[in-house]
Order: structure tokens, then sequence, then C-alpha cells
């Protein structure tokens, strides 16, 4: 606790997971990433297959970890959604239609 005369200071984040080790932070990112990668690859047609999909794909949560990126027509989608896939984070975003081809919908 700090005395009374200092003000108390937020620690940042990244170092409370890694005990401010740099170099372990940056190589749990990457093994994360490599997870995240492998699962979206294992599971990216059952979740597209999900009611309201419109596009998966890899991102960051707002914590910085790596995590999964989904995109649906509608916010109410979202509730067939999971939280997490395999342990990752799932991120989702309202993207409304998709239409890769430019066609008028």
């Amino acid at each position: 606790m700090p005395d009374d005369d200092q003000e108390w200071e937020m620690p940042d984040p990244s170092s409370l997971s890694t005990a401010g080790n740099p170099s372990a932070t940056a190589a749990a990112r990457e093994d994360t990433a490599g997870e995240a990668s492998r699962v979206l690859e294992q599971e990216r047609d059952r979740l597209m297959r999900l009611p309201g999909v419109t596009m998966v794909g890899e991102t960051r949560d707002a914590l910085g970890r790596s995590a999964i990126m989904i995109g649906v027509r509608a916010a109410s989608d979202q509730r067939a959604l999971p939280e997490a896939v395999d342990g990752i984070p799932v991120v989702t975003v309202v993207t409304g239609e998709v239409d890769a081809l430019h066609r008028r919908l």
C-alpha cells in the first residue's frame, strides 16, 4: 500500500500477466496467435453455418489477446454465438449483409 504522500497508479496490465517480462509477453502472444489460427482453421466451416454469420477471422480482444472475430448480420444474431471457441475468446461485430461480389442485394 502506498504511503499517504504517494499517489497510487494503476499497474500496466501487460506487466501483470508475465511478471514484467516483455519477452515472455511477446512469446505468449505469439503462442496464442498460433493457437487462434489453428482453432479458426478447424472451426471455420462450423462457425460460418451459425445463423446470421457473415464472416470469421482473427483479431485481438479488448485485452490484446488473440481472438476469433465473428461478423453477423444483426445484433440479434449475436445470441447464438459462443463466448469462446476451444479457449480462444470470440469478438463479434455487426456487419450487416455482406456481398463479396459487389452485387446489389
